[in-house]
């Protein structure tokens, strides 16, 4: 079966903008996310391209007050071009809250990337919401999170993104072959 997931163009600046969504379990695979952005950048400025991180550690500070935490990261993942979701062994309800908000939007883009552990047998909720969406979500289930596989699958995703994101015309949505 395979996934359609049609990228917004970039911004006018071309700068396309990801929204890094994690638990607080996945802040190394979050940095590791972010010096991959720094390399992959280092080649795309030779094309006038970038990638801006978007991460909700950084823009939690500017949460208007009357606000809910999910309501605001929900709202910063639909400005982005692409929500980038980082998950280790479970979903917690406030990161599946705002990838419900993100699915709901107009022309969002998702893409969710779960590290079990080999200890771990799986997460009945997560596994609901990817089969229920698993023509939405560009989805992969990778190894464990401090193995080359891990390092591997942000990186073919990131490439991924990069390339379809920065492609102007889009004769044939981006598809994943599961």
């Amino acid at each position: 079966m395979a996934t359609k997931f049609l990228p917004r163009p970039p911004d006018s600046i071309l700068a396309y903008r990801i929204f890094l969504s994690s638990g607080d379990d996945a802040k190394l695979l979050r940095k590791r996310f972010a010096r991959l952005v720094d390399v992959v950048n280092s080649q795309l400025m030779v094309f006038n391209r970038s990638l801006h991180v978007v991460r909700w550690e950084d823009e939690v500070a500017q949460k208007p007050s009357g606000m809910s935490l999910n309501q605001f990261f929900a709202e910063k993942a639909t400005e982005c071009h692409i929500t980038v979701v980082l998950l280790i062994d479970k979903i917690r309800p406030g990161t599946l809250a705002e990838l419900k908000s993100v699915l709901d939007a107009p022309n969002a883009q998702l893409a969710v990337l779960w590290f079990p552990r080999k200890t771990f047998h799986g997460n009945v909720t997560l596994k609901k919401f990817l089969d229920k969406n698993k023509n939405r979500v560009l989805y992969n289930r990778l190894d464990a999170p401090n193995t080359d596989a891990t390092w591997l699958g942000l990186a073919r995703v990131l490439v991924r993104v990069a390339i379809e994101g920065f492609r102007f015309k889009h004769a044939e949505p981006l598809v994943e072959v599961r």
